[in-house]
């Protein structure tokens, strides 16, 4: 697989990073696209498994139960309840992130001047799978711990606030929340809570968003890829989580200001079909369809673009960190007199 050196390699600023995503998606556009639509379609197929097979296995449970109203009514074994839910929660995370390594091993080709190789990219993705599947356990054991940690310090320091939290959402309550200043002091503390508590969620989750590629590039396995995005992003952690939040905000921007605006055509046309004045059902239909159309391109242009996002933050880090920079260097050099 050839090299060629075109773009200077090295270390970026906020402003640079953004605009080399912006060149490496360009450069691989159709690639990301076609990659996306490959993942989507293999996620889709084993989530819709994992739901068929789940499903009879709840039918065949009900069929062998007498009395499945009663059988519900005395459930008490809500760990199962959990297991369903994690492993779910698992299979869902595992496949986004087998979808980022598939993006990001294109991202590389880009980076490092290769030939894109969309079948090699697919092909490693695939046998990084062992590498992903523990990375991401670990990232739902480490973040299954901090909510764990954070509901027995409540239930230790305010087990009140647990209990107000039904009146978040019973508006029939909210009068008397009002008018009681214990009541409003107890939800306001509840507000800042959950506040501090998803705060500590976004730190946790920026310090280890380099686990999947650490796991994909650097075969770390386990707790290893998590203690290996620490180390990256230790030092820059402020810089990264800002350029996270202003990245991934914009992208969310784009994509639901594409889908409202259909959503707007969509309802307008609708609104006009049920006036009388003339059989406009066709033109709804259209509508709802087209925008059925723009929302998974929204969604297979943005998706790309946060992989590669997170793949060219890894190798900025790389570069600062361990000399990423200078590996492609010589590469790019032994090549060059190999030829």
């Amino acid at each position: 697989m050839g090299v060629m050196a075109t773009e200077k390699i090295g270390f970026h600023n906020a402003a640079e990073l953004l605009d080399r995503c912006m060149v490496i998606f360009k450069k691989s556009f159709i690639q990301q696209i076609g990659m996306y639509m490959v993942c989507q379609m293999i996620s889709s197929s084993i989530i819709t498994l994992f739901g068929f097979v789940g499903g009879v296995g709840l039918v065949s449970a009900l069929m062998a139960t007498p009395d499945p109203i009663q059988y519900f009514s005395q459930f008490d074994d809500w760990y199962l309840l959990f297991i369903v839910g994690f492993v779910f929660m698992y299979l869902f995370v595992l496949l986004n992130n087998f979808m980022l390594s598939a993006g990001s091993l294109l991202s590389w080709q880009v980076f490092s001047e290769r030939r894109i190789d969309f079948g090699d990219a697919l092909k490693r993705s695939f046998m990084a799978l062992g590498r992903l599947a523990t990375a991401t356990f670990a990232q739902l054991i480490a973040i299954s711990a901090v909510i764990a940690v954070a509901f027995a310090l409540l239930q230790l320091f305010a087990p009140d606030l647990l209990s107000s939290a039904s009146w978040l959402f019973n508006p029939q309550s909210w009068d008397f929340v009002l008018d009681d200043s214990r009541a409003l002091f107890a939800v306001l503390r509840l507000y800042a809570v959950i506040i501090i508590f998803a705060l500590f969620v976004v730190v946790i989750l920026n310090y280890f968003s380099l686990a999947t590629s650490a796991a994909l590039f650097d075969n770390r396995h386990f707790f290893g890829a998590l203690a290996k995005s620490f180390m990256l992003i230790k030092g820059d952690f402020l810089r990264i989580l800002g350029l996270r939040i202003a990245f991934f905000g914009a992208s969310f921007l784009i994509e639901y200001s594409i889908m409202g605006l259909f959503a707007i055509i969509t309802g307008v046309t609708a609104g006009i079909s049920e006036t009388g004045y003339g059989d406009y059902m066709g033109l709804a239909t259209a509508s709802m369809a087209l925008t059925y159309i723009v929302m998974l391109a929204a969604s297979a242009i943005v998706a790309p673009l946060q992989n590669i996002f997170t793949s060219m933050v890894f190798f900025n880090q790389k570069i600062k960190h361990e000399g990423l920079d200078i590996g492609i260097t010589l590469e790019h050099l032994e090549y060059k007199h190999v030829v």
